[in-house]
């Protein structure tokens, strides 16, 4: 892995493409405060300064930019990370700490607060040709300061010499970004650690080499003496998103694509071959050479189930369309199948578990990143090409199932454990990055029993693919009840269904095909089934076996799993699981320094609100004049003591024995001014819940006194002051 950063050297917008409040341009930021550089900003500004370099050498070398940063056809070995601040995680998980310790802590560390640190506003008009602002034109946008660094890392170990050189010239070729970059803004100092030729000529000797294809590495001609191919299992797979991913999904506008909020068994299915065909030296040209990848992926015998949240040891699948709730309450629900709602109901969405009369639901974070093209010639957006992925956030946890022969399970899982995978799109930037384990307990057959009864609901909880004779989709009710019966569950009457229906395709990165479109039934469908007797063991043998290996077809890709639920007379009531992440007790490390400047400001805040409070409360008799002087006095010094000496208590070059100094005696304000600040506000009720703060803080803000603090704002404390009286005296006389 390469370390790299970007030193911000000038203000720097980088911007989300959207405003807030009264911000025109806004820029990223995570849901504390933090700003970042987006990988997918980043992935496009090297691909352009690696060209740049390519062209000042007058060397042609596509290739090596398509092997870099991919094309249509290739995906690029360098997988982008976006680019946080300085030690984020710890960062933040400080902050997380606080934020959870005490509520009252809230309230100061706000977004804004967090930051106001890192960032300034700013404000552009356009100027016309007579050099006056166009009418409408002024613009707010906020831009990240000065020598704010943000850091990442690389991985460059799949890279060749020629392709570490080249991304190497187009970091250090990286000098500008974000908006407004020709105007002043965005300059920036890259740096990455990749170890390079000192000697320039060498360096263009080795970028105008071409390489020779590289052989195919050798794979194992070994053959798996698989004893028993009957004997199955099942093993628990959890994934945890490390960055925002997006598993694409068919719904949304031209400019939006959304995100399915679970993961599809065929995008497991292609981590599982990428990671195989890595770790055993497999390419396109010889996979289906190598037996283990052929047993697991070509014939199929390993079957990937779809990964569903994981949360407080719990799975939750896709929510049953058949439990819907009142419009007017949505805390409870009831199953349309068996009761007639006094009232209009709608459907509910996300995921749930169901346990007797009470269910329990989860939602699954997402965000909207905003993207766009940008003409590296021109420097600017020309073909309006602008959209929006919605993604699932980090840290959010799935659970998947894989099933398969257990010998085959067992060689296939010797391959890793843990690992660090990517799925969905944009892997190589921003998107996709997610942790994979392989639990170590397998699963056993989960036992149930709907013995006794004689209807139940089954509910997809992931798309059913059914055909008629002629492979084409049938999804009606006759077809279904032909799928049920070939699995022995005879004598069923579907007495009642809700469905939706969807459009699914999946597509084979790893030999770049793409099956057709399938009419399916969405996830979430019900279907009522009333049995002739009630259900006895074969029957039930035949519901769990149903449960196990799903319906309809492409069963091993993740398509047709169903859930099985009793029919309920009763209403339901629904509890939302909150996540609430327990953080350990924790020191302040990396912190201190942004807890500080939010600690002054908020003082300075508050200062300045004292000031013009006591001011309004006091209403002191002096002259507009005496405070016009006033304010420019205490404009003019730096320390209290030198403003005491120079200008209070000096006969000639202050006010001391002159009709100022008669004024300000007579409202008692000599003594006043003469004062540290804190002993005179240090009891103020707007000055409370701060000075609780700093006291929690105390033993991390080590060699800080407050006091200090305080008198650091004693001019901004008078200027507010005699800025109202002067005020109050004007609006007296109008």
């Amino acid at each position: 892995m390469a370390r790299f950063t970007i030193t911000t050297k000038s203000y720097t917008a980088v911007s989300s493409g959207e405003g807030a409040g009264i911000i025109d341009s806004d820029i990223l930021y995570d849901s504390l405060g933090f700003p970042f550089i987006p990988a997918k900003r980043l992935k496009g500004l090297l691909k352009e300064s690696a060209i740049e370099c390519l062209e000042i050498l007058d060397i042609e070398r596509t290739d090596l930019i398509e092997n870099l940063f991919g094309c249509e056809s290739i995906q690029g070995k360098i997988h982008f990370p976006n680019l946080f601040i300085q030690d984020y995680s710890i960062v933040k998980d400080e902050f997380e700490h606080l934020l959870n310790e005490n509520d009252k802590n809230k309230s100061l560390l706000n977004r804004h607060n967090i930051l106001s640190y890192f960032t300034t506003i700013r404000q552009q008009t356009a100027i016309d040709e007579n050099g006056i602002a166009k009418e409408h034109s002024l613009r707010t946008i906020r831009v990240i300061k000065p020598d704010i660094t943000f850091e990442g890392e690389i991985d460059v170990n799949n890279l060749g010499q020629q392709e570490q050189i080249l991304l190497y010239l187009a970091v250090k070729n990286l000098r500008k970004l974000g908006q407004n970059r020709n105007t002043g803004f965005g300059m920036v100092a890259c740096n990455i650690d990749i170890n390079y030729p000192s000697d320039f000529y060498e360096i263009i000797k080795l970028l105008k080499e071409k390489n020779t294809p590289a052989k195919s590495s050798n794979i194992s001609t070994a053959i798996y003496q698989l004893k028993n191919l009957d004997d199955l299992a099942s093993y628990n797979i959890k994934i945890t998103t490390l960055s925002p991913v997006l598993l694409s999904d068919r719904t949304g506008d031209l400019n939006t694509t959304d995100t399915r909020l679970y993961i599809p068994g065929t995008t497991i299915r292609g981590l599982f071959a990428r990671k195989l065909m890595k770790q055993r030296g497999l390419n396109t040209d010889n996979a289906h050479n190598d037996e283990l990848f052929k047993l697991c992926f070509i014939e199929d015998k390993i079957s990937f189930g779809p990964a569903y949240p994981f949360f407080e040891h719990n799975v939750y699948l896709p929510f049953p369309q058949h439990l819907q709730s009142s419009k007017s309450n949505d805390e409870n629900i009831c199953d349309i199948f068996n009761n007639e709602p006094e009232e209009l109901t709608r459907t509910s969405t996300g995921f749930a578990i169901i346990n007797e009369n009470k269910i329990s639901t989860i939602s699954i974070s997402t965000r909207a990143y905003f993207h766009g093209s940008r003409d590296r010639i021109k420097g600017k957006n020309e073909d309006g090409a602008i959209f929006y992925y919605d993604s699932i956030e980090p840290n959010n946890e799935f659970i998947a199932t894989i099933s398969g022969p257990k010998e085959l399970l067992n060689l296939f899982f010797n391959v890793s454990k843990e690992w660090i995978g990517y799925i969905g799109r944009s892997k190589t930037s921003q998107y996709g990055k997610v942790k994979i384990e392989i639990l170590e307990n397998h699963n056993e057959k989960n036992e149930f029993d709907f013995s006794n009864d004689n209807e139940i609901v089954l509910c997809a909880i992931s798309p059913i693919i059914l055909l008629d004779e002629d492979g084409e989709p049938d999804l009606s009710i006759e077809n279904l009840k032909k799928y049920l019966q070939q699995l022995n569950l005879t004598y069923c009457n579907i007495v009642n269904s809700i469905v939706r229906i969807e459009k699914v395709n999946f597509f084979n990165h790893v030999w770049g095909t793409k099956c057709k479109t399938y009419l399916a039934i969405k996830e979430g469908s019900a279907f009522h089934l009333k049995f002739d007797n009630n259900i006895d063991a074969t029957l039930n043998k035949a519901l769990q076996n149903l449960v196990e290996k799903g319906i309809g077809e492409f069963t091993h890709l993740g398509y047709g799993r169903i859930k099985i639920y009793n029919a309920f007379n009763e209403e339901l009531k629904v509890e939302k699981e909150k996540r609430e992440k327990n953080i350990s007790k924790t020191t302040i490390q990396k912190s201190k320094n942004i807890l500080l400047n939010i600690i002054e400001h908020e003082y300075k805040k508050r200062i300045e609100y004292i000031g013009l409070k006591e001011a309004k409360e006091k209403k002191p008799n002096i002259t507009p004049s005496l405070c016009g002087r006033m304010i420019n006095a205490l404009q003019k010094y730096t320390t209290k003591d030198d403003f005491k000496n120079n200008f209070l208590e000096n006969e000639e070059t202050g006010i001391k024995g002159k009709k100022a100094y008669e004024q300000l005696e007579k409202a008692d304000l000599i003594d006043a001014l003469c004062k540290e600040l804190h002993n005179q506000i240090e009891n103020n009720v707007e000055l409370q819940e701060l000075n609780q703060f700093f006291e929690r803080l105390r033993d991390s803000l080590m060699n800080i006194d407050r006091n200090d603090i305080i008198n650091k704002y004693y001019f901004n404390y008078w200027i507010a002051f005699f800025k109202q009286v002067r005020l109050n005296q004007k609006n007296e006389k109008s």
